[in-house]
């Protein structure tokens, strides 16, 4: 006589999120596996800073701003990561690095769910965000050596930290605040834009404090708390670069970045290198020696220019200030240069980048063979010559995720419409302000240089603003009509 097998405990009885989260890091590990460490053009500058930094020279030795020494051109934070892990890890450091960021990324998806599921109180709209994040250009980033995985969940861990101030107007708000206060700075460390970029989540805090019932002054504290981290560290990190090159700043990378712009804009038909300055010459001459046609000018022709004028005699934060003060000039005394910089940035990529699973995918199994990325056209043109059953149903899913993407943006863009419509019955100041700030991230960076990469960040809220928005409304609607 067999017992009876008893049913398993609820708690610990499998539910779909289960199955989901094991499927989820099933195939994270599988990816890591098959494809490891990978690394690309900046993973090097980051790798020689860390060996600066354990050799000791990055502390005792004074910076060069000639051009060679990428401490003044990177911020520290990658390679310090990187140099601990040598540390620890030895030849297996890089292993140890992407697994740790694979580790951040899984963990930050399932913190994802579930503020989205609190917040919402949409199931299906917490799945739709955390799947839409998992399924983000983390597939790829988590595995290569390069600040942005840790970057995006910074950014991500800021937006849970206010999702969970917003759910408390009278509870405890000192957690969320510090958790801002640490995300902000730590991502600054990374990624120099934060700076002040993450100002812009300031917005949506300040709306999470005006529904608190504390005093002003409490409510200073905290935005203080969440907030002057950032400036702080931006300004350590000026000063120590004032102590080792006698300048104050905070990287010199941005000679490349704002370059690039205006040689983007002069390749597309927008007269900005036409005077005689040594900036001039330096663009016409990496322009006339490019092997690029003009309207694909970029970071190539970017650094020649810079190596031509750091070859004149100059040092990198002259060339800075050249650069900068040709942007500001460009940008400030002829505004319509902003709309056609957007223009050109905001191309195919950026307009599908809110769900592109299949082509990251295809592109990082690309990537392992070739060391690019194969982009959409020339996949199309290897389906039309060489058809296969698996590459038309390959084609057929990175057309769907293309419409799925589209039908969100749409829905994001639109999302103020929805919110003013329900105005009345649900809050709006919130996905607003996220709004807000989600917008002056992608404009800001759209007039420098802009990659999906730079927004996977801001995935969960567009993902979020235009769910939640628009269920409002079509909640609001279904009641009414079932109420006829």
């Amino acid at each position: 006589m067999t017992a009876e097998a008893k049913p398993l405990p609820q708690a610990i009885r499998p539910s779909g999120a289960h199955i989901a989260f094991a499927a989820y890091v099933a195939g994270k590990v599988a990816l890591a596996l098959l494809y490891g460490p990978l690394t690309a053009p900046d993973s090097g500058g980051y790798t020689g800073f860390a060996d600066s930094i354990l050799s000791g020279r990055y502390i005792l030795n004074p910076a060069e701003l000639n051009g060679s020494d990428s401490s003044v051109f990177r911020m520290p934070g990658y390679p310090a990561l990187i140099a601990l892990a040598k540390v620890f890890f030895e030849d297996n450091w890089a292993l140890a690095l992407i697994q740790a960021q694979t580790l951040v990324s899984v963990t930050v998806t399932c913190l994802l769910f579930r503020a989205s599921q609190t917040y919402t109180r949409r199931p299906w709209i917490a799945w739709a965000v955390a799947t839409s994040y998992a399924l983000s250009p983390l597939l790829q980033l988590d595995l290569f050596i390069l600040t942005d995985s840790l970057y995006i969940n910074l950014l991500v861990l800021v937006l849970l930290a206010l999702l969970a101030l917003s759910a408390r107007p009278s509870g405890r708000i000192a957690g969320p605040s510090l958790v801002i206060g640490a995300a902000l700075p730590a991502a600054f460390l990374l990624r120099e834009a934060t700076w002040p970029l993450g100002l812009l989540f300031g917005i949506p805090l300040v709306v999470c404090l005006l529904r608190d019932h504390r005093s002003v002054l409490k409510k200073t504290l905290v935005l203080s708390i969440a907030l002057m981290p950032l400036v702080c560290a931006s300004t350590a990190i000026g000063l120590w670069n004032e102590h080792r090159t006698g300048v104050n700043f905070i990287t010199t990378g941005t000679r490349t970045a704002l370059l690039l712009s205006l040689l983007t804009l002069e390749g597309n038909g927008t007269p900005v290198f036409q005077g005689d300055t040594p900036l001039d010459q330096a663009a016409r001459k990496a322009m006339a020696e490019s092997h690029n046609v003009p309207k694909d000018f970029g970071i190539t022709e970017s650094l020649a220019a810079n190596g031509f004028l750091l070859t004149q005699g100059m040092n990198e934060i002259e060339v800075q200030k050249l650069v900068t003060s040709r942007f500001r000039e460009v940008f400030v005394f002829h505004p319509d240069t902003i709309v056609r910089r957007f223009l050109q940035t905001f191309g195919k990529d950026v307009l599908f980048f809110t769900f592109n699973a299949p082509t990251l995918l295809r592109d990082l199994d690309y990537w392992v063979n070739t060391g690019r990325f194969e982009g959409i056209r020339a996949f199309l043109s290897k389906a039309w010559n060489y058809p296969s059953p698996g590459r038309i149903i390959w084609l057929g899913t990175e057309i769907a995720a293309r419409l799925i993407a589209l039908v969100i943006l749409v829905l994001y863009v639109t999302a103020p419409i929805g919110l003013w419509l329900t105005r009345k019955d649900r809050p709006w100041q919130l996905p607003l302000a996220l709004w807000l700030a989600a917008n002056g991230f992608c404009g800001a960076y759209s007039l420098v240089h802009l990659e999906p990469r730079y927004l996977a960040g801001l995935l969960p809220v567009i993902w979020l603003v235009a769910l939640g928005s628009w269920d409002n409304v079509a909640s609001k609607w279904w009641g009414r009509y079932r109420a006829a």
